[in-house]
């Protein structure tokens, strides 16, 4: 949700509300890496880096999971392996051009 946040909200209207202020709190996670408390560090705690690691590797067994579960149906495999090339070459190409 903070992603999303970042990326369509104005800066001029982030400070604007508590709902934007609230958001302001949680995105310093996604920019400055750590959760802002009264008198926390600005350096990412070690609970801080489980849990990144924790949740890269959800992510990468959700998508091998995924990977494995399509390849179950032999009749799909075509579709399955140009969803998978054109899901790495879109975005591969996307940050090349931009």
């Amino acid at each position: 949700m903070t992603g999303w946040w970042q990326t369509f909200v104005p800066d001029d209207a982030r400070d604007q509300g508590f709902f934007n202020s609230v958001m302001v709190k949680f995105s310093r996670i996604h920019t400055d890496h750590y959760f802002p408390r009264n008198g926390g560090g600005h350096h990412p705690s070690e609970l801080f880096k489980i849990l990144v690691a924790c949740m890269a590797a959800a992510l990468i067994a959700t998508i091998l999971l995924g990977l494995v579960l399509a390849c179950q149906s032999p009749r799909k495999f075509r579709w399955m392996a140009l969803a998978f090339l054109l899901g790495v070459l879109v975005p591969a190409l996307a940050l090349y051009f931009n």
